[in-house]
């Protein structure tokens, strides 16, 4: 991602910094993609900006007595949804664990950690085949029968 002033971006471009010509390609497909109101919003969006949606699912959320836990451990892309609820589940479960074994902490880690792990993952297949029906009008999942 490079801004207007040709400074390479990792992750976004700020309000104010994206290029003329990205914001005639928004412009385009506002007008070409979107209903009147949203189309109207872009429009009136005096400066736009641009962040990378990025999928990430972690294999494993802990390490020795540390875990990770929501967009640490696992980042599902917007159309899920579920950043904050996946995140709140990763609490409840982390909690309901420990009180289940608190004296034996890495227990309670090891029975914790596999769900949450399958539940990352999940999220990040769900988010990206969404993406791709939305963004490409690709199916998101095969048909059967």
């Amino acid at each position: 991602m490079t801004d207007r002033n040709g400074h390479t971006r990792g992750y976004a471009i700020p309000e104010g910094l994206l290029g003329d010509k990205w914001i005639a390609h928004l412009h385009r497909d506002a007008e070409t993609l979107l209903p009147l109101p949203f189309r109207q919003v872009v429009e009136a969006t005096a400066q736009p900006f641009a962040q990378a949606i990025r999928d990430l699912a972690s294999d494993h959320m802990v390490v020795g007595r540390v875990a990770i836990i929501g967009d640490a451990a696992a980042i599902p892309r917007p159309h899920t949804a579920a950043s904050t609820s996946k995140a709140a589940a990763n609490a409840l479960a982390l909690a309901d664990e420990l009180q289940t074994s608190p004296d034996d902490i890495p227990a309670a880690l090891a029975r914790w950690e596999p769900d949450q792990v399958v539940l990352g993952k999940y999220l990040r297949q769900q988010g990206s085949r969404t993406g791709d029906y939305l963004l490409f009008n690709r199916p998101p999942f095969a048909r059967v029968g």
